[in-house]
């Protein structure tokens, strides 16, 4: 234990209160409100970008670009985009001196909502389309650390504690609980959430703004199987391409990603008599055993390696219940 000296402590706490008070300074400004924007929608008024709503977004048809002429003086280090559907290729680009472009940066288009890192700019920016792209929210943040709200995602990498398998966004948490806001955000386990499907487009906006409340930061895997109400497991996985497809692509993805424990929905009744949670769940549970096996090749050249799977929870499963205590 450190004994401080009489007297010190005041200086201490005036020290903290500094800091804490140069740290909230530092927070990065959100530049969207004194921007102007200049787009090739006509239809759309570029006020949708920052109307806080999925449903609305701009297009940039392929070569179009969104111009953003920045406050004067105003130095920006960053765009956070939400994308409604899929990104095209993107980049983001500065003006020059001589009234030219240059690429400040390429967009990651394997991230639906993206924050898109530049070097310190003043003056315009241009957000330029290689393809069709749609833009539900656009803000323009200047130096400092980022807001809470803005969304840095992690491609997964190496091994994961925990994997979820669900059929739909809101399944994780109507269905699973307490499982990822308390094993991912609490305790820190790295997380891996496997959607079946995603549903209408803003489902993805949606989903990503869920796991980041929870504190998930690696980014879900979205197989982007067809969804459709049905009683019929049957059905689900013929509109998923077929059975053996579905194992196949989960039983890769348990052995690439390596988890200690799969957690899946009710294979028994849906939860709900869904066809595609049962569909969800028997993938995730034949997934483990075909992981395990290693005469199962699942892409017919050579057999990756194998991987057990410590433990699999089935939620409603009837046998070897145990209440989960978060």
């Amino acid at each position: 234990m450190v004994h401080l000296k009489r007297g010190f402590l005041p200086l201490v706490f005036a020290l903290a209160l500094c800091c804490a008070g140069t740290a909230a300074a530092q927070q990065a400004a959100d530049l969207t409100p004194r921007c102007s924007f200049v787009s090739p929608d006509p239809a759309k008024a570029a006020s949708v970008l920052s109307d806080q709503a999925y449903l609305t977004y701009l297009t940039l048809p392929q070569d179009g670009a969104l111009d953003i002429t920045l406050p004067e003086g105003a130095r920006c280090a960053g765009l956070y985009c939400n994308f409604s559907g899929l990104p095209a290729p993107c980049d983001v680009l500065g003006q020059t001196s001589d009234g030219g472009w240059a690429v400040l940066a390429r967009v990651d288009i394997s991230f639906v909502n993206n924050y898109i890192a530049l070097p310190p700019t003043t003056g315009a920016l241009r957000l330029q389309a290689h393809g069709e792209t749609r833009i539900s929210e656009l803000r323009v943040l200047g130096e400092g650390d980022l807001p809470a709200w803005v969304q840095t995602w992690r491609p997964f990498e190496g091994k994961a504690d925990l994997m979820l398998v669900v059929a739909h966004p809101d399944d994780e948490y109507v269905f699973l609980g307490g499982t990822l806001p308390y094993y991912c955000g609490q305790l820190h386990k790295k997380t891996l959430v496997v959607y079946m499907t995603t549903g209408y487009t803003r489902r993805r906006n949606e989903l990503l703004d869920g796991l980041w409340a929870s504190g998930v930061r690696d980014y879900p895997v979205l197989c982007e199987y067809r969804d459709g109400y049905t009683h019929l497991i049957s059905y689900a996985f013929n509109l998923w391409g077929g059975r053996d497809a579905v194992y196949r692509r989960v039983t890769n993805l348990v052995r690439l990603y390596q988890p200690d424990v799969v957690v899946t929905m009710d294979i028994k009744n849906g939860e709900d008599k869904h066809g595609m949670h049962r569909a969800a769940a028997d993938a995730a549970v034949n997934a483990v055993a075909l992981a395990a096996d290693p005469a199962y090749a699942p892409d017919g050249a050579g057999n990756p390696d194998v991987w057990q799977v410590r433990k699999l929870y089935v939620h409603l499963y009837p046998k070897n219940r145990v209440i989960l205590p978060w």
